[in-house]
């Protein structure tokens, strides 16, 4: 099986920075021990304030079935007023160990 990394680079206005990391946080909370989710977590670029958001999946159908629950978590959460613009997604399939 291909195992799966989303990854969402996230621009948050400075005042909105904690806002984002407790939602961040809190999705990744609901987001324990579902079936086939190896890793998720952020990661900040100090010089840019980007965040990264990522997720490691067994594989695509981990991921396919585990969306849900992201996603739920997310529901009715302001991302349009903590960040600037739309965050930047990206689903890579590993071609190398």
């Amino acid at each position: 099986m291909t195992r799966i990394l989303m990854h969402a680079v996230h621009q948050p206005r400075p005042e909105h920075v904690d806002d984002l990391l407790a939602a961040m946080s809190a999705i990744n909370t609901a987001a324990d021990g579902l079936d086939g989710l190896e890793h998720i977590g952020a990661f900040q670029d100090p010089a840019t304030g980007k965040i990264v958001a990522i997720s490691l999946w067994g594989s695509m159908e981990a991921l396919q079935a585990g969306a849900p629950t992201l996603l739920a978590g997310a529901d009715g959460l302001p991302f349009d007023r903590w960040e600037d613009g739309e965050p930047e997604l990206s689903m890579l399939s590993e071609v190398a160990r």
